[in-house]
């Protein structure tokens, strides 16, 4: 009898063990995968900042084989607790982590916390398995059994472009700046994809210039530039892209757990045509925001805010959230409310699988097919985008995907509302302009109230529809109410 038992919890464990999803990217998907982890040590945030440093470098090591850290922050403990088993032994004793490691490195690199050799110890780890170690912890990772494998302090980028430049990755890059609290994130993906890490003040400055020119098309950046405009600009005009994510933790780690993803709800109160109306469609803004989406699915300010179920919300994601976090994006999707009174409904963010501006981005054919395919494995249909004020415009090559239905289109200046509503078609997809905004000082809710309750209640008329981005860092969901 206790054979038979033990038999039959052999097969259910095999059998559970196969039904388990596996990591799955989808055609042309430009962010690499490894196995899925069978335990993650915890640590705590209470970690020195060099240790952080070394740390994050450790982490991005690992998850090229398979994830084995994960850093409590954000709140991800409580959701990848579901699907992974947490061990705390490590959670404040750094010196015990790096030891357990040590056998399966190759040395450390040695640099200087808060400089560029920052920066170059944190790409240098991913290329050649050796942990950055800032100089105020080194003899930590001496005691560790860590030989020194090459020294970096008072090198920066260019010097790491011209020594390794060939090594690094061609499809993901970070723009990060070290110097501040930044340094203490990002740098676990970095290391995982070979990506070089790198800062540049300037957007066209001779460094960021370099590592623009050695990537192919395509390409996908992490971090942030100097500035918003100017980055995005630059990366679009070489067919490149943009995840805004210098505050981003344990990318390394969540983009390798597999979840099955479920579909977004539908509405409970069918569809009907009204006469005589004005037609609103308020939608959250800065959902390509990668660092916020992994840190905001239990801030009752914005997406945990109780009043989202009694008003009609669109909310902005990253379609690429779907495979950088997927235990992340499988919560926004179970955790949007319908109800007898409103719905949230998921939208790609801008301008698709990332930000770009597709009026001045030569290869937007590809770029849309490849968009494609992330919005069916992320069960989304309308896509919104920011363009540059003066640009093509051209709505068809999204429009013609057979997974996009329409496109929610905005302008970078006037804030988001240069369009002026304007609705275009392609055969029987609409692109439609944002024509107001709830944004700050800009636009409160009563005089925006005032507005559309003057606005044309023509419902065959694109003058009869709003559109109106709300600008989640000065507005929420009870300035919608």
């Amino acid at each position: 009898m206790k054979s038979t038992c033990l038999f039959f919890l052999i097969f259910f464990f095999a059998l559970n063990l196969s039904a388990q999803p596996t990591i799955q990217r989808v055609v042309g998907s430009p962010y690499p995968a490894s196995n899925a982890p069978d335990k993650l040590y915890l640590t705590s945030e209470n970690y020195s900042y060099s240790q952080k440093i070394a740390l994050q470098s450790l982490q991005g090591i690992l998850a090229k084989t398979k994830p084995e850290i994960l850093r409590d922050a954000h709140g991800h403990r409580a959701v990848v607790g579901k699907y992974v088993p947490i061990d705390v032994t490590y959670y404040n004793n750094f010196q015990g982590l790096l030891t357990k490691y040590a056998s399966r490195l190759t040395g450390y690199i040695l640099c200087d916390a808060k400089a560029a050799s920052t920066n170059v110890a944190i790409s240098l780890s991913g290329i050649l398995n050796a942990v950055a170690i800032p100089a105020d912890i080194e003899q930590t990772a001496i005691t560790a059994g860590l030989t020194l494998l090459q020294d970096v302090r008072g090198k920066d980028e260019i010097w790491a472009l011209a020594n390794y430049g060939t090594q690094f990755s061609k499809t993901i890059a970070s723009y990060q700046n070290c110097s501040d609290d930044r340094g203490l994130f990002l740098g676990d993906y970095s290391t995982y994809a070979g990506a070089l890490q790198f800062w540049d003040e300037s957007s066209t400055g001779t460094l960021a210039t370099s590592v623009y020119n050695r990537m192919k098309v395509g390409a996908t950046f992490f971090g942030w530039g100097a500035g918003e405009y100017e980055t995005v600009e630059q990366l679009s005009k070489k067919s490149m892209l943009i995840h805004p994510s210098d505050f981003s933790p344990n990318l390394s780690t969540l983009s390798n757990i597999p979840v099955v993803m479920p579909k977004q709800k539908d509405p409970i109160n069918a569809f009907k045509v009204e006469p005589n109306v004005h037609t609103v469609c308020f939608v959250i803004s800065d959902g390509d925001n990668i660092q916020w989406l992994s840190g905001t699915s239990d801030n009752t300010g914005n997406f945990a805010n109780p009043n989202r179920a009694r008003v009609n919300l669109g909310w902005t994601i990253s379609p690429a959230f779907v495979e950088l976090a997927p235990v992340m994006y499988k919560k926004y999707v179970e955790n949007n409310l319908t109800t007898s009174e409103g719905r949230n409904c998921l939208v790609a963010a801008p301008s698709g699988v990332g930000y770009h501006f597709p009026g001045v981005f030569p290869d937007l054919a590809n770029q849309c097919d490849l968009l494609n395919r992330y919005m069916k494995k992320a069960d989304l249909n309308i896509v919104n985008i920011i363009d540059v004020d003066l640009g093509a415009h051209n709505p068809n090559q999204y429009l013609r995907q057979s997974n996009i239905d329409a496109l929610f289109y905005y302008t970078y200046g006037a804030n988001y509302t240069g369009m002026n509503g304007k609705i275009s078609w392609y055969k029987d997809k609409p692109s439609i302009g944002g024509r107001y905004t709830l944004w700050g000082t800009l636009s409160a809710p009563d005089a925006l109230a005032e507005k559309l309750n003057n606005s044309s209640k023509n419902i065959n008329s694109e003058a009869g529809y709003s559109l109106i981005p709300v600008h989640i860092w000065s507005r929420d969901v009870d300035d919608v109410m």
